[in-house]
């Protein structure tokens, strides 16, 4: 397996994956849910080049150069690294990749000299929040007023999102 920052001829692939394994969110967001996520819902070449300008992103590939996964994350402030986007393609899925960029992206947490790795989810995103338990996060809502969960927010969590974080060092 390589990991690897995307060329531009990686975009389409990863918008794929993307669009692919979003679908399961379909089943479980709300119709107002859905209203206000409607313009990211659908990636393209074009929105994944947005993406790679604004945040770290990296694919991982099999033996033979295909990308089955991608994550995208920032560095949020000096504690926080924030995940926007870990998505495994769903013909890959179980076999170990989503927790291979996983590390990845706490050891880039390490090497910015953060502590605590964060992002949200759905709260019927079983899958999502059971693969994310598997790999050491936990559920941190009741803990935002706590170092070092108080860098996480700068406003209240939004509802039907928990907060996942793990403190990494």
């Amino acid at each position: 397996m390589d990991i690897e920052s995307p060329v531009e001829s990686d975009y389409q692939r990863i918008a794929e994956i993307y669009n692919e394994a979003i679908k399961p969110f379909y089943t479980i967001y709300s119709e107002e849910e859905k209203e206000a996520y409607a313009g990211s819902l659908i990636e393209t070449a074009e929105s994944v080049a947005d993406m790679v300008s604004r945040r770290t992103v990296l694919v991982l590939k099999d033996a033979s150069g295909f990308i089955v996964g991608f994550a995208a994350f920032r560095k949020k402030n000096d504690t926080v690294v924030w995940i926007s986007e870990l998505y495994i393609d769903p013909k890959e899925q179980g076999k170990g990749y989503g927790g291979i960029l996983l590390e990845k992206v706490e050891e880039y947490t390490k090497q910015q000299g953060c502590t605590l790795v964060a992002l949200e989810t759905h709260r019927d995103a079983l899958w999502a929040l059971n693969f994310y338990k598997k790999n050491g996060y936990e559920t941190v809502n009741d803990k935002v007023s706590e170092f070092p969960y108080s860098e996480i927010l700068e406003k209240p969590p939004v509802p039907n999102r928990p907060l996942i974080a793990k403190v990494v060092l």
